[in-house]
């Protein structure tokens, strides 16, 4: 909640893409870049007659996992999902969530690279224990990607950041 998770993504995304386009890319410290394929699920693709946002990040999480399965030859491929686990209940969105991760970690080659973010404190549990997994948290003024860690979603400090509520919102 306003940490910089999707800015990163969005960031990754873009610097992924940019040798492909020509562009230079500039990292410090460097990181590979140059990933052929970026399958991305960023925000909500429910409407009317598109069934909810459950359903719609069910039918991209399936897309992904299927595009990252392909085989890709030369060219790695790289899977970003923002805020997996989202429309659904807490319990039911970290066992879709860890199933996702777990299918692009054991069904998918050595070149695929995927980034996930989340809210959901059993799936950071989960990611974090995870001998193939790298944590990370954006906290902080910097903005910098802190590696190692997880950070907490700090919801409440959100709806101080801001206001407006009247008094006594956060306290109820």
């Amino acid at each position: 909640n306003g940490g910089g998770k999707t800015v990163a993504l969005k960031s990754f995304g873009l610097m992924a893409l940019s040798p492909r386009l020509g562009l230079p890319c500039n990292a410090s410290p460097p990181v590979k870049v140059g990933w052929w394929d970026v399958g991305v699920c960023l925000g909500d693709g429910s409407g009317v007659g598109g069934g909810s946002t459950m359903e719609w990040r069910l039918r991209r999480y399936r897309e992904l996992l299927a595009g990252a399965k392909e085989g890709g030859g030369d060219h790695p491929k790289l899977v970003i999902i923002d805020e997996i686990c989202t429309g659904t209940s807490y319990n039911a969105g970290y066992a879709v969530g860890r199933s996702v991760i777990e299918g692009l970690l054991n069904e998918t080659d050595a070149k695929t690279g995927f980034i996930v973010t989340t809210h959901n404190d059993d799936l950071k549990i989960f990611s974090h224990s995870h001998a193939d997994i790298t944590s990370a948290n954006t906290r902080g003024t910097t903005r910098k990607l802190n590696y190692g860690v997880w950070g907490t979603s700090e919801g409440l400090e959100a709806v101080e950041r801001e206001g407006g509520w009247g008094d006594g919102f956060v306290e109820r």
